[in-house]
């Protein structure tokens, strides 16, 4: 045996000796979490207006389903919509205001510049939009219903390269998310993108609803905004941005209790959600780290009114 190979092999089975408590021991803390929080979220799901009125089953995955995302708050938000499941195929969509809404089955929305043409992408593929999928889209729709037809997409699954938003294709709506889809403040939240701290702290400055207040480090890369009971730390940068949450105190005391990297362009957007007048965040923090479970409308908060949890402790930060 070459003796270069047998070193590797060796090094391959050490790393795999090594690593293998580490990885039983993950996957009995993620079977545990998973056994205590299914049974929450299905109970949760079976309380919807969604189940009620469509009677999807309860899967895992049925609560990030972009078909529950826009139904529930939509009539939570009285929204005149003429909503559809079809027996056929279990495609579904709804009718508002003249124009049938498709739900999109693809992940990100991007122009080549390669090809000339919108593509639409699941991981490592995909395909036009306009050529191939949106036609193969509209072709499982059982009834011609004589309205046009447009495919709802979420901002975040777009590529903001080249060309412009103004250039997409007129058979697909953009919307600022799923949850508040048809609200032309969340769009315009969505379409504005600061460059650096500084900007964002000054569209913080000029939106007459955001709550708490926050103040520019001198060297204008941080601000600290304090809202409710908690310190925020916001950075923008190149790639992505920085909110770190935090209880207060000094510097014994003080805790940490979570963060997250939002891309660019969802950096005001997320501000917004969270400090937005009338809005509140719920935030975990357990052992090892820390999650953000909720931002939004305090009357759409499936965690209000607070309750008591096992292995974690919870944070609601009201806007107000």
């Amino acid at each position: 045996m070459n003796k270069e190979k047998w070193f590797k092999k060796a090094g391959m089975n050490l790393l795999i000796v090594v690593f293998s408590p580490l990885i039983i021991i993950g996957l009995i803390i993620v079977g545990i979490y998973s056994l205590f929080d299914l049974p929450k979220s299905k109970k949760k799901y079976k309380r919807s207006r969604y189940y009620a009125d469509i009677k999807r089953k309860f899967s895992s995955s049925v609560t990030n389903s972009y078909e529950y995302r826009f139904y529930d708050s939509a009539v939570k938000r009285g929204l005149p919509i003429e909503y559809h499941k079809q027996e056929s195929n279990g495609l579904e969509f709804f009718i508002y205001e003249g124009t049938l809404f498709l739900f999109s089955d693809f992940y990100e929305f991007y122009y080549s510049e390669e090809k000339s043409a919108w593509m639409v992408g699941w991981y490592s593929d995909e395909e036009e939009f306009l050529s191939d999928h949106f036609a193969s889209l509209v072709s499982k729709l059982d009834t011609n219903y004589g309205y046009p037809v447009k495919v709802l997409v979420e901002k975040e699954m777009f590529n903001e390269s080249k060309p412009e938003i103004s250039s997409l294709p007129d058979s697909l709506f953009l919307i600022g998310c799923y949850e508040q889809a048809f609200n032309e403040d969340d769009l315009r939240i969505r379409m504005v993108i600061p460059q650096n701290t500084m900007e964002l702290y000054q569209l913080m400055a000029q939106e007459p609803n955001l709550c708490g207040t926050f103040e520019l480090s001198q060297d204008s890369e941080t601000i600290k905004w304090k809202l409710d009971n908690i310190l925020f730390d916001l950075s923008v940068g190149k790639r992505d941005c920085y909110i770190g949450a935090y209880k207060p105190g000094n510097v014994i005391t003080e805790k940490e209790i979570t963060y997250w990297h939002p891309v660019l362009e969802d950096i005001f957007c997320e501000v917004c959600r969270i400090g937005k007048s009338g809005n509140i965040s719920v935030l975990r923090s357990f052992f090892g780290g820390g999650a953000v479970m909720y931002s939004g409308p305090k009357n759409e908060c499936p965690y209000w009114p607070p309750k008591k949890h096992w292995f974690s402790k919870y944070y609601y930060i009201e806007a107000e």
